[in-house]
């Protein structure tokens, strides 16, 4: 023990010698935590001490000391080793108890080489009846896999396109050019209003006497024409009414069915029809003139 550091202890006991012999003297000290014994540094700068032991700080005047010879503290320190060291020797190392062999038990047989052949034998014959391990799929199957499903992906959207397009009308573009440019799709109709050429004349301006004053009830006579070389549904169209001067009349938006069309009715490629508006609202002056505007989706 030393001021603030450590020493190795001095775990022995010791006693007080006197005589008229010159003795060096040492002071010995006990740790008040732990009971260690330590030989105290001399000389002593300062009054705290660290027991190495336990790490105590502890002050050098509340711990027990006793002033002794210091060669007797280390004859007695060698003596105290010596027994240890003796001790020691003392100690029976542990005997490991091998079980006794139980009279029932049997010695395993000692195979001799025709044994040895047939068992040889039996181990190939059951590897050879182990499963194999299933054949690895080679990158051929997997594109073959992937090409099929494109191809069935394929004849879903071309063949059934009509469902798609009322349920998803933003696909029509999409569907137009595949079926124009890259392969061809059964039953496919365009929508390009475009490729539709229209044209109207007034057939008859419709005088009517309604109390005394006349009101008009044109009919007119369109013609419509698809210029594609695809089928095509019939546009909605802007029908403008004019008169003598050229100023509009009356106008409006005509679906299909107003002029005349069905539902699953299409402008084959190329293809013509004539049809026949009645205007049924009274007009204050007779037209004289009428323009179809096809009206883009």
């Amino acid at each position: 023990m030393r001021n603030g550091g450590h020493s190795a202890p001095l775990r022995v006991f010791f006693t007080v010698l006197s005589g008229s012999r010159r003795l060096t003297m040492v002071t010995v000290i006990r740790c008040p935590a732990c009971g260690a014994l330590w030989e105290a540094p001399s000389p002593l700068e300062k009054p705290q001490l660290r027991c190495s032991a336990c790490q105590t700080l502890f002050h050098f005047e509340k711990a027990e000391s006793v002033v002794v010879d210091k060669a007797q503290l280390m004859a007695s320190q060698a003596a105290h080793l010596a027994e240890v060291e003796k001790e020691k020797e003392k100690e029976v190392p542990p005997t490991v108890v091998v079980p006794e062999k139980k009279p029932d038990e049997k010695t395993p047989p000692v195979l001799d080489e025709a044994a040895l052949t047939e068992l040889a034998a039996d181990v190939q014959d059951f590897e050879a009846r182990t499963p194999e391990a299933p054949p690895k799929r080679s990158g051929f199957a997997a594109l073959w896999t992937l090409l099929m499903l494109l191809a069935a992906g394929y004849v879903a959207l071309v063949f059934f396109h009509k469902p798609l397009f009322e349920q998803v009308p933003a696909l029509a573009p999409l569907y137009d050019t595949v079926c124009t440019r890259f392969v061809p799709c059964q039953n496919f109709v365009r929508r390009q209003s475009a490729q539709i050429a229209a044209t109207v004349r007034v057939k008859s301006t419709g005088d009517v006497d309604v109390n005394g004053e006349v009101r008009y009830h044109p009919v007119l006579e369109a013609t419509i024409q698809n210029q594609d070389t695809y089928p095509e549904h019939f546009p909605a169209m802007n029908l403008a009414l004019l008169d003598a001067a050229g100023s509009i009349v009356a106008q409006r938006v005509l679906e299909p069915r107003d002029y005349g069309v069905t539902a699953n009715q299409v402008l084959p490629p190329l293809g013509t029809i004539n049809a026949t508006i009645y205007i049924t609202d009274d007009l204050p002056v007779p037209v004289t003139e009428a323009t179809l505007t096809p009206l883009t989706d």
